[in-house]
């Protein structure tokens, strides 16, 4: 996963090196290979930090040029496998523009990853390059938890009462769930093949404002919103009126989770009926529920949920996951150091073809940019040909105005 960062203002490289090695140290999770032993995957944290950040003249490219080649390296830090079970499975590059403008290009596996991950990542470097350039030592406390730690409590939970119960949630919630598309080739949904096709999804500012307020007015969030009508679309372009589509679960409530590093997201199933020509007032309310009640059952892995459903019913199991959605709307990176400014820089998305590898029928990749939302719907060529992508896309957008702007309406009458 690629992700690329404009740094403004004046940086040291060799104490943003020193900052970037400070924080692999608090964190197992970015030291840790991967090896098989007696027949199971284990991640064995090293003891030592060997890592070295060394910063590239990038002078010579300005403007489009730089764009062009900056693309180039990120399409080739991309294509170049990491191989978990010899190192830990990320890269770090510090590109100097100009001495008051640096690129920070992090390239990570997805093993030790999530969207919170990141975000916690980069900001504790900028933290501890802070207090380095402020001639002081780091100030931040060693991390209560680590990955291991959690994943050691995760085992002896699943073995416990809560797991039971959340599992019995799961069971009833999920049973009977099925695919809302038919076979394609011979293939039963899910089972087409790991290739995606990409096409960009933008969504108005005004939408998204009217769409957030009616959300807001109703108990709720524009993801919500999004979701319910994301729904009500595939209701009706597909005759169908039961619906589940998966989407991420932070994980985060335990205690001394918010500041441990890896990848605890979790996937939740949200299934609802739909009714036949149902208002968006009315479904809007169902999805609300629907998402509170999987985030309050949001521990069980879904690995478990999914096995645990297969044994009694595979149908159900085999659908879970055909249709993924994600809003990240509150992961950017914060930096408070003086005189420096951080923002994601902008490139091809086409370099990100490699993700996701899933089974997924259909994706949509949100996040908030601005007032506005900007993703990718990914899909699987079997399934969807380009032109057929593209036109959802555009029924589905339009289909998001038309409603805001009709939720719009109604309030101003009220």
């Amino acid at each position: 996963i690629p992700l690329v960062y404009l740094v403004e203002g004046p940086l040291e490289p060799a104490l943003f090196e020193k900052g970037v090695r400070l924080v692999l140290a608090r964190h197992e999770a970015f030291r840790c290979v991967f090896k098989k032993i007696a027949g199971r995957w284990q991640s064995i944290p090293s003891a030592s930090v060997n890592m070295r950040l060394a910063c590239e003249d990038w002078t010579w490219a300005k403007g489009a040029l730089r764009e062009g080649f900056l693309n180039d390296a990120l399409e080739s830090e991309v294509w170049e496998p990491l191989d978990p079970t010899t190192r830990p499975p990320f890269r770090l590059r510090l590109l100097r523009f100009a001495p008051d403008e640096h690129g920070l290009v992090f390239v990570v596996h997805h093993i030790i990853m999530d969207n919170w991950t990141v975000k916690t990542f980069v900001e504790e470097v900028f933290e501890h390059y802070g207090d380095l350039i402020g001639r002081g030592s780091p100030t931040k406390p060693e991390p209560a938890f680590q990955f291991s730690d959690f994943a050691r409590w995760q085992r002896t939970w699943c073995g416990g009462d809560g797991a039971a119960e959340q599992s019995a949630y799961w069971r009833d919630r999920l049973s009977g769930a099925r695919s809302i598309f038919a076979p394609v080739g011979g293939a039963a949904p899910g089972r087409a093949g790991f290739t995606t096709a990409r096409v960009g999804i933008e969504i108005a500012a005004n939408t998204v404002a009217a769409l957030t307020e009616a959300a807001e007015r109703r108990g709720g969030t524009l993801f919500m919103a999004l979701l319910t009508l994301l729904k009500m679309f595939l209701a009706a372009r597909y005759g169908v009126h039961d619906i589940t589509v998966a989407t991420p679960a932070a994980n985060r409530a335990r205690p001394n989770t918010g500041e441990m590093l890896g990848l605890i997201t979790n996937n939740a199933a949200i299934r609802t009926g739909m009714p036949p020509g149902g208002a968006f007032e009315a479904v809007f309310a169902t999805v609300r529920d629907a998402v509170l009640d999987a985030y309050a059952n949001q521990e069980l892995p879904f690995e478990v949920v999914t096995r645990q459903l297969a044994a009694h019913d595979p149908g159900a199991a085999a659908c879970l996951a055909e249709i993924y959605f994600s809003l990240v709307d509150h992961y950017e990176p914060e930096v408070t150091v003086e005189g420096l400014s951080l923002c994601r820089m902008d490139h091809d998305q086409e370099i990100s073809t490699p993700f996701p590898v899933s089974t997924a029928e259909m994706m949509f990749m949100l996040k908030r940019i601005g007032g506005g939302v900007q993703g990718s719907l990914l899909v699987k060529p079997a399934r969807f040909d380009m032109g057929a992508a593209q036109e959802l896309i555009k029924d589905f957008t339009a289909m998001l105005d038309d409603h805001a702007n009709l939720l719009a309406q109604r309030k101003a009458l009220e």
